[in-house]
């Protein structure tokens, strides 16, 4: 292995915002926010000030420098993550593998692979056959992969209508922070196995910075919108939250098994929605644990909470993460 760089000073900022995540700029917070934008701005900056000092450098654009408490620590942790990534997800071809738990009795649905998903979220739409256009026609409409029993028109328009309600003004974390995303990273330290891939057919193919996952914070944060929906609604079988906690973690999950996100991306982003629960969601402790329980339940976390143990920076994200989780869903003996 050659590394190319061996300091954070010689790392490059990572490219802009693309078009669709400049939308979601906003100099005003989610409609559901009703604490006021002072109050908004502060919780913004509180959370900026976090992932500069424990996940990765702000940087500076006036002096050309990166920033923050985590500028120590940054590069020997993104190397540990390259080499997790590589030894828990690509070595065993996790894109190609079949989902275990998906609920449909459609033997074509139940066949697609983790690749087929992450194409559709980047906005693939598959007209190869009639039941797999309309599992690919929208944002949220692969979710009849997962149920039969879950309307996937109605759920893919709540799923998509929770972003303005519950996300904008999200994304002014990327064009701060500036992280390159991890195939960048493993070409400039020479991890030359590393793969990484896009949805080729659509404009948002990761081209922009990494931090935090813009699918990862979007699936808890509209899941959990339809989860509440559904609370106050009364009548939804218990298989189709289980389905809809799924759904929403692996949403997220899929762009660290694609190597397009680091795992720390999805924990930043899971502490940031969990925050926000407590602020703009109607049954907060309810949703909590409900989001709680989903992250707890993905493939991600259980490399995170077996492998971040190996490095004091990493392993320190995870602890912050147990405690902004539902006490009921906080790991018991675990390392922290």
């Amino acid at each position: 292995m050659n590394n190319v760089i061996n300091s954070i000073d010689a790392i490059l900022p990572y490219a802009q915002l693309s078009k669709q995540h400049e939308e979601l700029r906003s100099s005003k917070p989610m409609d559901d926010w009703k604490l006021g934008e002072a109050e908004f701005r502060d919780f913004f900056e509180d959370h900026m000030k976090l992932f500069r000092d424990l996940f990765w450098p702000e940087y500076d654009h006036t002096n050309r420098r990166w920033w923050g408490l985590s500028r120590d620590t940054a590069l020997e942790s993104t190397k540990l993550e390259i080499e997790i990534t590589l030894e828990e997800f690509q070595s065993s071809n996790s894109m190609s593998e079949k989902r275990c738990d998906t609920f449909t009795s459609n033997d074509t649905l139940a066949s697609l692979d983790e690749r087929w998903h992450y194409r559709v979220e980047d906005g693939f739409h598959d007209v190869s056959e009639p039941v797999l256009s309309a599992a690919s026609g929208g944002s949220g409409a692969n979710i009849v992969c997962y149920s039969d029993s879950i309307d996937a028109k109605e759920f893919s328009a709540n799923f998509s209508a929770a972003t303005k309600k519950k996300a904008v003004g999200l994304f002014d974390f990327k064009p701060r922070l500036r992280r390159p995303r991890p195939y960048q990273m493993a070409t400039w330290l020479g991890y030359d196995e590393f793969k990484y891939e896009v949805a080729s057919t659509h404009n948002h193919k990761g081209f922009h910075p990494s931090f935090i996952s813009g699918h990862c914070v979007l699936g808890i944060l509209r899941g959990c919108a339809i989860f509440e929906l559904w609370l106050n609604k009364g009548d939804v079988a218990n298989a189709d939250f289980d389905a809809l906690s799924n759904y929403m973690v692996d949403y997220g999950d899929r762009r660290v098994l694609g190597g397009v996100h680091y795992p720390s991306d999805s924990i930043g982003s899971w502490i940031l929605a969990l925050n926000l629960i407590d602020r703009i969601y109607e049954h907060k402790n309810t949703t909590k644990d409900f989001a709680s329980r989903a992250i707890r339940s993905g493939r991600v976390y259980d490399v995170i909470k077996r492998r971040f143990a190996e490095h004091e920076g990493l392993g320190t994200q995870f602890a912050l993460l147990q405690t902004t989780m539902s006490p009921s869903q906080q790991e018991q003996g675990s390392f922290v």
